[in-house]
């Protein structure tokens, strides 16, 4: 995400997940977010995860000058990949109304900017870091509740860049795909915490890549992303493992 073009996909599906019971209930662990075991949290509280969310969102790369945003805007805007991309006008306020309540949670909303282009073919991704950009027919396709899960997601990746930069150096896609489903079981959290549908982030996959097979488009193989159908049943999981 340094590169000139920077994008992560939540077509992302996930394997398996990492947030999960360790050991018996009497000597229960979690692993924390940076992959580490902790043993001073209670075993799959929801309590142990907001605790840590906080501090990994502390933890963030600092946000980029202000300066180097309207550049990194700019080049965007001027992008040929983007037919008639915008960060302003009716579409992108209602949209960053939408996702609102999420930007918040992230303690980003005065901070991430939207664009939104002009494509029927469903796309959601993050540009340089602070833009999240959707396609008009991401926007067509999906709720307001699963846009929130797919933008809660994408912010998600702020919170595991440094193991993300490590991964791509080492073209290590086994650790790109453990990225991918702790962003999606950070997103599946955030959704809960917002009084919403945890799963809205797999469904919203699951409304991209149905798209495409309507429409005759075979889905691009990427490796650093699992399939669907293994995301869901391995969410679904992860979630089961969370108690209050």
């Amino acid at each position: 995400m340094k590169n000139t073009l920077k994008t992560i996909f939540t077509a992302a599906a996930v394997t398996l997940f990492l947030l999960s019971i360790l050991t018996t209930p009497a000597t229960a662990k979690i692993f924390s977010f940076n992959n580490s075991v902790s043993d001073d949290l209670p075993a799959g509280t929801e309590t142990a995860f907001n605790r840590e969310f906080e501090t990994q969102l502390a933890n963030r790369y600092p946000e980029l000058p202000k300066g180097q945003r309207e550049r990194y805007t700019a080049e965007l805007l001027a992008n040929q990949n983007f037919k008639a991309i915008t960060t302003t006008g009716d579409k992108v306020a209602k949209l960053k109304t939408t996702l609102m309540p999420i930007l918040k949670l992230f303690k980003r909303e005065n901070y991430t900017e939207i664009a939104v282009f002009e494509s029927s073919r469903p796309f959601v991704a993050t540009y340089n870091e602070f833009t999240i950009v959707f396609s008009t027919g991401e926007l067509d396709i999906l709720t307001d509740e699963q846009l929130r899960g797919v933008a809660a997601h994408e912010l998600a990746h702020d919170i595991f860049m440094k193991d993300f930069e490590a991964a791509i150096k080492a073209k290590d896609f086994a650790a790109m795909q453990q990225i991918e489903l702790k962003c999606d079981f950070v997103a599946a959290q955030i959704s809960r915490t917002n009084g919403e549908n945890p799963l809205a982030v797999v469904e919203a996959v699951k409304a991209m890549r149905r798209w495409l097979a309507e429409n005759g488009i075979a889905a691009q193989p990427n490796d650093s992303h699992p399939e669907p159908a293994e995301r869901e049943k391995a969410l679904k999981a992860a979630l089961k493992n969370l108690k209050n």
